[in-house]
């Protein structure tokens, strides 16, 4: 078959559209279910159980790697700033996403 004739062929086939109330059913369902769709709930379970996790670990950390009770700091060891800091920006970027995401949410 040569390019004329599939192009006559595609040119002469009748349109094919749904019927008319096929679209308003389907269209009716969709605003159906988008009117009854609840938002995800962000799941603050999870978060607290990982901040309290993260906690623990950090805490546990400082304490086994410390040093003794009757020495004196002067200052923190570099193990303990640096794990401090990596902690507040992890806290700080998931307490952004978790505001982001609510606002996000919000929208929809």
């Amino acid at each position: 078959m040569n390019q004329d004739a599939i192009d006559r062929a595609l040119r002469d086939e009748p349109e094919v559209t749904p019927s008319r109330d096929f679209s308003h059913r389907v269209m009716r369902t969709v605003r159906t279910e988008a009117a009854n769709r609840k938002a995800m709930p962000f799941p603050w379970q999870l978060l607290g159980g990982g901040l309290a996790l993260s906690a623990g670990l950090t805490l546990f950390g400082v304490l086994s790697g410390a040093a003794p009770p009757d020495a004196a700091l002067a200052e923190p060891p570099a193990y303990l700033t640096a794990s401090l800091a990596w902690l507040s920006a992890t806290l700080a970027g998931s307490l952004a996403l978790a505001w982001w995401s609510m606002r996000f949410a919000g929208r929809s």
